[in-house]
């Protein structure tokens, strides 16, 4: 975790980097929670003493979450418990050439996401029947 606030450490919002995105904002990516949902959640987590409010550094209307000490000790042992789930149910009955192939698509849309974000167009890719790649 990088990014030390007021004491504590940003919250990583799913697929971003420790510090990247407020906690309070999605960063416009669909969630399970409304505005209000996720600001009883923050308050939840305040009140067992995960997380701290702090003052949003890129809009001052906002907030961010700031994992505490004791909040960053419970999110690597979940994490943990987490990560021996997703090798038991999802990287565990794979093999090392499906890994491979899984690995290498992921990485062809991780560079298309990038090259948009860079405000470049991807380059044009070959269209693939979706019948006969089942096949």
């Amino acid at each position: 975790m990088s990014s030390d606030v007021a004491g504590g450490r940003r919250a990583p919002a799913a697929g971003r980097s420790p510090g990247a995105a407020p906690a309070h904002e999605p960063a416009g990516r669909p969630v399970l929670l409304s505005r209000s949902g996720v600001t009883r959640l923050v308050d939840r987590l305040v009140a067992a003493g995960f997380v701290d409010r702090s003052q949003c550094t890129t809009d001052a209307r906002g907030a961010e979450a700031v994992l505490t000490d004791l909040g960053l000790s419970r999110l690597r042992r979940a994490s943990r418990t987490h990560l021996r789930g997703v090798d038991r149910y999802f990287i565990g009955p794979l093999s090392a050439d499906e890994l491979g192939a899984i690995g290498r698509s992921l990485g062809m849309i991780v560079d298309c996401l990038r090259t948009e974000a860079d405000g470049a167009r991807p380059a044009p890719t070959e269209t693939i029947d979706a019948e006969a790649a089942r096949a």
